[in-house]
């Protein structure tokens, strides 16, 4: 099977599963009639990075918003085998449930049932080469490292259940999106190797050293800069009399802007830089 029709099954087959009423929504709310999946500003943002995330050749083929993981695994293992949705509904076509985890966890498996997505999931096609962006956006507050270390390792359980099948010219890699960098970490790490060091669960951190292809490669970071630099927030707070969780009134707060968030998450790093960043679980 030629990588054109791969993509051409993965584009339609991702497009079939895509279930997430929000994102039809959204997508009929801010862009309406207007072409291509996802805004010049975010394209431009993603090409401009240093080195870029995207080539300025790319051109998105398919965009999914909270899009589930085990629908892209569905869709690959599909699209591996030359099958659409539609063949695979007509003729039963599944698979076994599989653990591919090394301590036998069920919801790091291929398929879990669960709603466990990526904020953005983009498809890049770029001559013979098939990249899948899976995006992951926080505007306030930090990136969980137990959240990223279990998306990374089920997404290489997904991608290393697939590989005899995949394109050599297919990669998928994980981004962070957000107003302000979050972890300005050593120019040479990776994102496996700084998710890792945050983990006070070790069996979990030794899966990030298996990752398949780029997926734990790189510190891939887009610039949220439309974000509000500060925001309110709805705080509800108890009486004098009141137990420490016993609500009896609600006010208007100020969340932490972004300046207060960074600094809140900085932490001296163990050469004694200052390392921005996924806070200890």
């Amino acid at each position: 099977m030629s990588t054109t029709s791969f993509r051409e099954l993965l584009v339609r087959n991702l497009t079939g599963l895509n279930a997430k009423e929000r994102e039809h929504l959204i997508r009929w709310a801010y862009r309406g009639d207007m072409p291509g999946l996802l805004s010049d500003s975010l394209i431009n943002a993603l090409q401009q990075q240093s080195p870029p995330i995207i080539a300025a050749s790319a051109e998105c083929v398919f965009a999914g918003m909270d899009y589930h993981l085990d629908w892209l695994y569905a869709a690959l293992y599909l699209s591996c085998r030359g099958l659409t949705v539609e063949q695979a509904c007509a003729q039963g076509i599944g698979e076994a449930l599989q653990r591919e985890a090394a301590d036998n966890d069920a919801s790091l498996q291929p398929v879990t049932g669960t709603q466990e997505d990526t904020d953005l999931l983009a498809v890049f096609a770029d001559g013979e080469k098939t990249e899948v962006l899976c995006i992951e956006a926080k505007g306030v507050g930090s990136f969980g490292g137990t959240q990223l270390a279990r998306k990374l390792v089920r997404l290489g359980n997904m991608l290393r259940s697939v590989k005899p099948l995949l394109p050599a010219s297919f990669s998928c890699r994980l981004v962070l999106a957000g107003p302000d960098r979050p972890y300005a970490v050593r120019a040479s790490d990776d994102i496996a190797a700084y998710v890792s060091r945050t983990l006070r669960d070790r069996a979990l951190a030794a899966h990030l050293a298996d990752l398949p292809g780029q997926l734990g490669k790189g510190c891939s970071f887009v610039t949220l800069d439309r974000f509000p630099a500060s925001l309110m927030k709805v705080t509800r707070f108890g009486d004098a009399t009141s137990g420490p969780k016993a609500f009896t009134h609600w006010k208007i707060t100020r969340r932490y802007g972004r300046d207060a968030v960074a600094h809140s998450e900085s932490k001296a790093g163990a050469d004694g830089s200052e390392v921005h960043g996924i806070p200890e679980e």
